[in-house]
């Protein structure tokens, strides 16, 4: 769960190093960052994705026996396409989209947007950064305070910022809102607004770990409970944010979401309602972006998601899957379903492939190669011919 920080007790630059570890994203020095962010936009290339770019430029570092981490070229480029670098077209960006286009060539023009995604981060996460701190957390020796200043200065110019004293911080605490706007989180959007409308509580900075520990430990049992406690989470991430308490992200609150939503998908599973299920697992298929805090924290989810999302058509068609049980591989109960449907029911999978496509093209890429590496069965090649055609 995000854990909120409290600024007063320890120093900034510390309080932002611990805020990126905690995003998975953690920080390299500065001069490595930059030659990583460098060679990272030499392979890149439209048609690919940057989990190919990582894996081309590890093998290029190891062919020179230069020491460099995966892990270090990943979170390099995880902040890449957070920066907006790249341009994935119609893809939602992630590690596993492919890229269309290549935003921003020049390496010093990259990087400097760059070092301005991490401000922008820090500042939403409700930061007061100084100059002298944040060129000590996140910059270069050759980089002196003027440099932070500068990047600072710029959010002041663009109006999302404000200076007081040299204490920079975010203008608007509108952050979580506008990430409700997304048009696949309607029916979270919906059920948030009826939630702190009921409450309107002043949180503590540790009831979000409460409420979503108790998510957590409810899921294994009661998915309506555990809905409950992961929609007051959500809640109480507005609330504090609001507040502004520091250390707060929007990936956070996204994680938060995105837990709510696999927890409610359950319940209008088990209800036999395929239609608010559906939309609540495209909200979470949404929000599980490779590379974002989400997917990091909640991977292990995503196969049985996947597989109870297609499920659903079996309560829409009114189909009985003998073969399904809730440890079933994706591939496998896709295949299963595909074996009993007639031509309305492959027009209605192909609708449903077509909405899990336009939320995460990554994932469904992802199934796909799994059931072409599948032993050969008579429906194989139909249930690919209907998922590749949302793609």
């Amino acid at each position: 769960a995000p854990v909120v920080v409290n600024q007063e007790s320890e120093p900034l630059p510390q309080a932002l190093r611990f805020f990126y570890e905690d995003m998975r994203m953690p920080l390299l020095a500065a001069d490595m960052r930059g030659h990583l962010l460098a060679d990272l936009l030499v392979p890149a290339q439209p048609g690919r994705t940057l989990n190919d770019t990582i894996n081309q430029l590890k093998a290029k570092y190891d062919f020179e026996n230069a020491y460099r981490r995966r892990d270090e070229i990943r979170s390099v480029a995880k902040l890449a396409y957070r920066t907006g670098l790249f341009d994935f077209g119609h893809e939602h960006p992630s590690l596993a989209a492919h890229i269309k286009q290549i935003k921003e060539p020049d390496s010093e023009s990259a990087n400097r947007r760059a070092d301005k995604t991490l401000l922008r981060l820090a500042l939403e996460a409700n930061y007061r950064l100084t100059r002298r701190e944040t060129a000590e957390a996140l910059f270069a020796p050759e980089h002196d305070a003027a440099y932070a200043s500068e990047l600072l200065e710029e959010f002041v110019n663009e109006k999302l910022a404000d200076d007081e004293q040299g204490q920079y911080f975010i203008k608007q605490t509108d952050a979580f809102t506008r990430g409700l706007e997304l048009p696949e989180l309607f029916q979270i959007k919906n059920d948030m607004m009826q939630t702190r409308r009921a409450t309107n509580e002043i949180y503590l900075p540790n009831d979000p770990d409460r409420l979503f520990d108790k998510a957590v430990e409810w899921r294994r049992t009661n998915f309506e409970a555990s809905a409950n406690c992961a929609l007051q989470g959500c809640a109480a991430l507005m609330g504090l944010y609001a507040q502004r308490e520091p250390g707060l992200g929007t990936d956070g609150f996204h994680w938060g979401l995105a837990t709510y939503a696999s927890a409610r998908a359950g319940v209008s599973f088990r209800k036999r309602d395929p239609q608010t299920a559906q939309g609540y697992y495209l909200a979470f298929f949404r929000l599980m972006q490779e590379g974002d805090y989400a997917w990091e924290m909640l991977r292990p989810l995503l196969p049985s998601l996947m597989s109870y999302f297609w499920m659903t058509i079996t309560h829409e068609l009114h189909l009985r899957i003998q073969s399904f049980t809730g440890h079933s591989a994706p591939g496998e109960t896709v295949m299963a379903i595909v074996r009993e449907l007639n031509d309305f029911g492959r027009d209605k999978f192909a609708e449903l492939a077509s909405d899990f496509a336009s939320v995460n093209a990554a994932q469904l890429r992802t199934l796909i190669a799994q059931i072409e590496a599948a032993p050969a069965a008579p429906e194989q090649q139909m249930a690919l011919k209907l998922l590749a055609s949302a793609l």
